[in-house]
């Protein structure tokens, strides 16, 4: 099988994953639900020594909106390898944070999320444009292999 079939195979299955769970947590009608769980995650991660104790839950909820968009970017990429799809993701998070406010009445929309959902998508597409280059490169014959 082809490097870029491959590349394409799994960019595919981190961009379903990734949009199930985005689209999960971000359209929870809930917002109260949402932020139990991150709070349970926190305890569990303070208790267990793996985070610094000064770590909030406002942090851990800061890292979560950057991680949840770094499967976005990295799988988009993957199956086409383009820059501009974390321009796209700030799209796809400014819609978001829209819908939130016309439609979830108990979410809280706000401006930092679309700037750290951005941070994770540009991540995920630097990831993903970074590892495309490194699959061609690998394919790729070079001059001295065709002179045997």
């Amino acid at each position: 099988m082809r490097a870029a079939t491959v590349r394409r195979a799994v960019g595919a299955a981190i961009l379903l994953g990734g949009a199930v769970v985005a689209a999960v947590l971000v359209l929870f009608p809930s917002g109260w639900a949402i932020n139990r769980l991150n709070v349970s995650i926190w305890w569990w991660l303070r208790s267990h020594s793996l985070i610094p104790d000064a770590t909030t839950p406002e942090q851990m909820d800061a890292i979560w909106n950057i991680v949840l968009f770094v499967p976005l970017g990295l799988g988009l990429t993957l199956l086409h390898p383009r820059w501009w799809w974390a321009a796209v993701l700030v799209v796809v998070s400014v819609l978001i944070e829209g819908a939130q406010f016309l439609f979830l009445d108990q979410r809280t929309p706000e401006g930092l999320d679309i700037a750290l959902n951005a941070a994770g998508g540009a991540i995920g597409t630097g990831v993903g444009v970074l590892v495309a280059r490194l699959c061609e490169k690998r394919t790729t014959p070079s001059i001295d292999s065709s002179h045997g």
